[in-house]
């Protein structure tokens, strides 16, 4: 797929929409190859540092200092 293509999903559906289907498809993929769970478990947390790494990305590019915006999604506001 073009970049073309991936900039047209973004404009059309949002970046936060893309992000999440592109996560819940590789987690589909990863689920339906490994039967394993320890292979899913490493599988999880990839995606959680992938996740990190985008958020970081999206809020550095939209201004957010990352610690307020880690503060927003935090469960006890570390």
């Amino acid at each position: 797929m073009s970049i073309d293509y991936w900039v047209d999903m973004i404009s059309r559906v949002g970046f936060p929409i893309v992000v999440a289907l592109l996560v819940l498809l590789k987690l589909e993929h990863k689920v339906a190859k490994h039967e394993d769970v320890t292979d899913l478990r490493k599988a999880l947390v990839d995606l959680q540092r992938n996740l990190v790494v985008l958020t970081v990305v999206l809020a550095k590019s939209s201004g957010v200092d990352y610690h307020e915006a880690k503060c927003w999604v935090s469960d006890n506001n570390e």
